[in-house]
């Protein structure tokens, strides 16, 4: 590494020839991978589910007329309307417990992902909402 803690041809293939002669299993940035995306699959999956009922719903209501009818939908669809609240009550309690990502360096691999959320608003929102 040079005096500006920038790696040198030399030691980038230092460093490959390492991560080569390493089982990829045993790697720990490789593990660290992994559980990272694990943890972002499971929230891939809930929010696909509920993004699933919540357009079930709303194609629902969107065809009701009249305040009548819509009585009758909230009525009839009860265990969709608790399965949605209480997925997202759920949701909402587990982001702040347990569901806490590992946190990666990711400059080691050439990309430094705070950075790139801190550009894009739309990210900076959904990492304050902790969906990221």
């Amino acid at each position: 590494m040079n005096s500006d803690g920038m790696l040198t041809p030399e030691d980038a293939v230092n460093t490959v020839q390492d991560l080569q002669e390493q089982d990829l299993e045993k790697n720990n940035d490789y593990q660290i991978l992994k559980q990272q995306e694990t943890h972002l699959n499971k929230i891939l999956s809930r929010q696909d589910d509920m993004t699933t009922k919540l357009q079930l719903l709303y194609e629902k209501l969107d065809a009701v007329k009249n305040y009548q009818e819509f009585t009758d939908l909230l009525a009839n669809n009860t265990s969709l309307l608790r399965e949605i609240f209480t997925k997202e009550k759920a949701q909402r309690n587990q982001a702040g417990i347990n569901q806490v990502a590992p946190r990666i360096d990711w400059s080691k691999y050439g990309f430094n992902i705070e950075d790139y959320i801190a550009e894009d608003d739309e990210l900076t929102t959904l990492q304050n909402d902790g969906l990221l």
